[in-house]
Formats: C-alpha cells, structure tokens, sequence
C-alpha cells in the first residue's frame, strides 16, 4: 500500500474514557488529606482574606481552623493589624481600661494562651473576625477618601506605612468612642483630655489625620452644604432641599453626625445598612 493511501485511511476512534470525581483525584493529593499541622502552618501564612476563604472550604476544614485559630489569627494579626497593642485595646476596651499597658507579644500570647492570662473562648473567634472585617472595610473606604482630591494620575494603594498610620488613629479613635460613648468610663478615663494624654504626639497627629479626613468625607458624601450642593447643581432652591445647611449651621449638624462611633460612619459612607451587616465590632 502506498504511503498517500496509508494516510488517508480513517482512523479509528478510540471509545471515550469517562473519567470520575475518584479516579481525577486519584494520585493527587487533596486538602482534607493533608496532615492538621501542614494545614495550620498554611492558614497561619495566609492573608485575612484568604483565611476567612479557607474556613469555607469543607466542614472537615473549618472545624480544623476552628481548633487552631488561636494560633492562626494571632500570625496574621501580627503581620496584618498592626499596631497589635492597639488593636487589642480598641477591640477589648471593657477590660483593657482597668489594666496597664501591654506589649505587642503579651497581647498574642494572651490569645494563644502563652504564659497564662484570659482564656478566650471558642465564640471569641467570630467576634475578633468581624472586627478584622471592619478595619480591613475602613481601610478600602479611608483609601478613597485620602486620595478624592487627587488628579488620575495621583491616584495610588497607600503604602504599608500609611496603612499602619491610619490603623493606629482607627484604633484609638474607636478606643476613645467605645469608652465615652458606651458608659465605660473608669476613673482613669472619665475625662477626654486625661484619657488622651496617654497618647504620644505622633499617635494623636495620626488620630487628627484620620479625623479630619473622614470629617471631610461625612461633609461631602452624608450631609453636604447647601453651597457645596449648590456647586454642583446651580439650582439655589433645590440645593436647599438637599443640603444640610451653611456655615456654622452645616459644622454644628456635622460634629452631631460625627459623635456616631466608627461603625456607624461607615455604613454612612458606604452607602447604607444594606451593604455592610450589623455585625459587631467595626461593623
């Protein structure tokens, strides 16, 4: 037979494998069969998101992250919410008013459980997370803030610093709400100004930043000025219907706006309760 007709012979159809779900993951080696250990230090190397993504996994995983997350939560805490102290004090302020300061180390190792101190509970975890969710939702909101006034071209992700900064002034800012807007006053903290000496010039500057800037944000985008309105539309009288007044009118309107603790700010700024859930903590 020649070779053209060799190749021009039809070839025979092989019969389709049908392959299934065991035979894929034959060989292969999946999540739930990974070793408890290899799986906590994973988590632990995770960012936020990723472990929150994780717990959704499979059951067999969640109740895995479920038992270590001490453990987990404390390595991204510590690489991700920083400054830690502060952290902790904004999110246990009922009992961090009554102690003296703590280092970074001793706030984790009392979540771990190292060298003695609270045992957190189980139900601690949902609490703690749902605070994470908050910082890390304010600082998606604080990032557009920070940058309205900028051209295109000047838009950027704040840096790892500035990140850090505006954490710092959100801890203490949410610390100072929780104390005097929730009845939890002790003798060392009854009076604002007392209870602001504790900060350093620094930390206060970084608080005053944070401050102002979400100030400006309530004034354009919660209760604007009926002239800032007024730029907007041209329209005099309908800028009235929508504005919050002018002058020292709309300042005294903004200050009660800004008495809200910082949860509340931001399911203002974020466009109502049906985007972010009434969860706790920041949210």
């Amino acid at each position: 037979m020649l070779f053209s007709q060799i190749v021009s012979q039809p070839t025979p159809m092989a019969a389709p494998v049908v392959e299934t779900g065991q035979q894929r993951l034959k060989g292969r080696l999946v999540l739930d069969e990974l070793p408890v250990e290899i799986v906590v230090e994973i988590a632990t190397n995770l960012d936020f998101e990723g472990f929150g993504s994780m717990l959704g996994v499979s059951s067999f995983m969640r109740c895995i992250l479920q038992k270590y997350w001490r453990y987990i939560l404390s390595s991204i805490i510590e690489r991700e919410f920083t400054p830690v102290g502060l952290f902790f004090r904004a999110f246990e302020t009922g009992e961090v008013t009554r102690v003296g300061n703590r280092s970074a180390r001793e706030w984790l190792g009392r979540l771990t459980g190292v060298g003695g101190g609270r045992d957190w509970r189980d139900r601690e975890m949902d609490r703690i997370m749902n605070f994470c969710r908050g910082v890390k939702l304010w600082e998606a909101e604080f990032q557009r803030f920070r940058f309205y006034d900028c051209d295109v071209g000047e838009m950027r992700l704040m840096n790892g610093r500035e990140r850090e900064r505006f954490r710092r002034g959100l801890f203490i800012w949410d610390w100072f709400a929780r104390v005097h807007h929730a009845g939890r006053q002790t003798r060392r903290t009854a009076e604002p100004v007392a209870f602001m000496r504790r900060f350093s010039t620094t930390e206060l500057h970084e608080l005053n930043d944070v401050w102002e800037t979400v100030w400006a944000a309530v004034g354009r985008e919660v209760c604007p000025s009926v002239t800032a309105v007024m730029e907007v539309i041209g329209d005099r009288s309908l800028a009235e219907g929508i504005g919050w007044g002018d002058g020292e009118e709309n300042r005294q309107i903004l200050g009660t706006v800004m008495k809200l603790g910082p949860g509340d700010l931001l399911r203002l700024l974020a466009g109502g309760g049906g985007k972010i859930p009434r969860t706790g903590g920041f949210v």
